[in-house]
């Protein structure tokens, strides 16, 4: 961890150039064309980030370290310990524990996310001044990355190597764009101090961030652009004037004053260049967005999802129902109005403590809570800034791999200190400038005392088990990035019709990918096509790996749809009313299951009740072509009775 003799380091440390790496690779690791997704290589590193913060969460728990650090940084660590002791309690009693353990697939926010969180922000209390300054680098070098290929989705496309964007939305190399823009606009907090210091090196990152922003659409990160842009004029006025009463004796940098004003019409000229570009490119933008969104289209789902998730919390208020099963706590409590307003299943709660009060209880959200009050107070600097615009961003958006740990790692690296007031004109210390100083040493500057920082002082024994925890994440990261690419290879093969290729590939992905039901998902799409082509015992292998994947993830409803489809298609008729009553148990507005129930009804000749179904499924989902002509009864059921698949195709396609 570092030199315990140096009282003045004059170079960052090993350890801060591996946390700098991590850092970066958690903004910017992706595997286009290798993996299904960003988020494997991305869970992969912070597998590793979070395994190796370990030992110092249990050293900082314990008191060891500096004394200078305060007792609230010990007291953060028990309560992020503690934290996961709930979490953990949370996820002996979820339905299945194992799921709760690594969260759901492409999302990864079960008990293992939670004590990475937990180690990242461990790592992040170890570092020194110069450390600092390099892990600022490295974040602010992964922002302008990402923005950078953003401007490239945007402009002239990078489909060809794997960067599709999301939902024809510049994302960069998040895989989606909002966690794009918590990335770019808490980097662009990072970048204000540097640029009024030396505007000749940060005026290009400067620029390429703030165009990210235009061309990536997301409102929010604008807003905190022009929030930290205000800040920043704020600060340098405030400090002039500080000076010039004699209250501090640092001379601002010359020209600090137009260099603020530079900084400002900068990142706002940026962010709305990149907007016009995305227009003029037939894109979104962000002024475009922020012009014809509506509150209701922002946050009626939210809200829909928010009031499900406090009937939820009412009926599990101690632990929950197990990190990162946001979706089995709440689905069933949705009603059918709001599933109109609803695009897609949420699994998650689109706000953290909403998330962590349903899925680890009141208890868990109440030690979260303490955890961060701990960890903020005494610190101060831009990391807080980075921190605090990731946090905040995530009262209204899904917690992330990538970004939500680098917010924790930033916050236990922000720059600590106990609060000095300086002396006011009369001698005396009033209340309101004792307050009024204490927020605004959270927006200081750096400070000639913190470079004089003595290097991190770590154990031997400390030091060995930091190593070893790190290499043995090694081996779970590697299995979760070749199980992976085995499960993109199994559907890649399964597109051109190469079953032979696809069935191998997804063995590989099923035995690498064991607690996720996915790999056996791929296997029941391969034998539905098999069965459809008429090929024996087909129906019956693809009816098993649906019961797999149930196995695997037994709330899902639509894992038991998929079960009851394939039940219905072969016949099983009464198991699939059975495993379409299970899923609408969960999601009562689930109009697939509904469809399965009428399409049964109808075939076993129960046409009142078939309808009944399909009428309800209609009035929740209008439009549905093919459940009007089965109600008009100008449809076919495709599927006999007695349970021979048809190969011919129905008259019309009622299914």
């Amino acid at each position: 961890m570092g030199s315990t003799t140096a009282l003045l380091a004059d170079q960052p440390s090993k350890t801060g150039w591996l946390v700098a790496v991590g850092a970066f690779l958690l903004a910017c690791l992706a595997l286009p064309n290798l993996s299904t997704s960003v988020w494997p290589p991305k869970a992969a590193v912070l597998l590793i980030m979070g395994a190796a913060g370990v030992p110092l969460l249990i050293a900082r728990a314990a008191g060891r370290g500096r004394s200078d650090r305060g007792a609230t940084e010990t007291w953060a660590a028990r309560a992020a310990i503690a934290f996961i002791a709930a979490a953990t309690v949370s996820t002996v009693g979820a339905t299945r524990p194992v799921l709760a353990t690594v969260g759901l697939y492409d999302q990864g926010t079960g008990l293992i996310f939670i004590v990475a969180l937990a180690g990242c922000w461990a790592i992040g209390t170890g570092l020194r001044y110069l450390d600092r300054e390099l892990l600022i680098s490295a974040l602010v070098g992964g922002a302008v990355l990402n923005a950078a290929v953003a401007i490239l989705q945007q402009t002239i496309g990078l489909s060809r190597i794997g960067l599709f964007g999301y939902q024809g939305l510049p994302s960069g190399l998040q895989g989606n764009p909002v966690f794009m823009g918590e990335l770019l606009a808490a980097s662009l907090a990072l970048l204000g101090e540097r640029f009024i210091k030396d505007v000749r090196r940060s005026w290009v990152p400067t620029l390429v961030i703030s165009l990210g922003i235009g061309v990536g659409s997301e409102r929010l990160p604008a807003i905190f652009a022009v929030l930290i842009v205000l800040a920043e004029l704020l600060l340098v006025a405030r400090r002039r004037w500080l000076s010039r009463s004699g209250r501090v004796d640092t001379a601002l940098p010359g020209g600090a004053t137009g260099a603020a004003g530079g900084f400002a019409g900068l990142v706002l000229g940026g962010i709305l260049s990149g907007s016009t570009l995305s227009r003029l490119l037939n894109g979104v933008g962000v002024v475009t967005h922020a012009a014809t969104s509506t509150t209701a289209e922002t946050f009626g789902q939210r809200l829909s999802a928010w009031s499900a998730a406090l009937h939820a919390i009412a009926h599990k208020p101690l632990f929950g129902y197990g990190p990162g099963q946001f979706r089995e706590a709440t689905s069933s409590f949705f009603t059918m109005a709001s599933e109109k307003n609803l695009v897609g299943t949420f699994t998650d709660a689109h706000n953290f403590i909403v998330e962590y009060a349903t899925t680890t209880g009141l208890i868990g959200v109440a030690l979260l809570i303490a955890w961060i009050v701990l960890a903020v107070y005494g610190r101060r600097g831009r990391l807080l800034w980075f921190s605090g615009i990731i946090l905040v961003s995530t009262f209204a958006e899904p917690l992330n791999v990538a970004t939500t740990p680098l917010a924790f790692l930033a916050l236990g690296a922000a720059a600590y200190e106990s609060f000095k007031l300086h002396p006011i004109a009369d001698g005396k210390k009033r209340w309101t400038v004792a307050l009024s100083d204490r927020i605004w040493a959270k927006f200081g500057t750096t400070k000639e005392s913190e470079q004089k920082e003595p290097a991190p002082h770590a154990s031997t024994l400390l030091r060995t088990a930091i190593f070893l925890m790190a290499v043995l994440a090694v081996f779970p990261a590697a299995t979760l990035l070749v199980g992976d690419a085995a499960l993109g290879r199994a559907y890649s093969e399964y597109q051109v019709a190469q079953n032979s290729a696809a069935i191998e590939s997804a063995t590989t992905a099923n035995e690498l990918l064991s607690p996720w039901p996915n790999a056996p998902l791929q296997f029941a799409q391969i034998y539905n096509y098999q069965a459809l082509g008429g090929v024996r015992d087909a129906g019956v292998k693809e009816i098993h790996w649906n019961e797999v994947a149930v196995s695997r993830d037994p709330t899902d409803f639509a894992t038991l749809t998929s079960l009851a489809t394939s039940e219905y298609q072969n016949g099983r008729n009464a198991q699939a009313i059975a495993d379409a009553k299970r899923a609408l148990k969960y999601a009562p507005w689930y109009t697939p299951a509904m469809n399965i129930l009428g399409y049964v009804y109808i075939t076993t000749g129960q046409s009142s009740k078939g309808r009944m179904w399909l009428e309800r499924s209609l009035k929740i989902q209008p439009g549905q072509r093919a459940i009007e002509l089965e109600l008009r009864g100008k449809c076919l059921p495709p599927r006999s009775s007695t349970g021979v698949r048809r190969v011919a195709k129905p008259a019309l396609p009622c299914f």
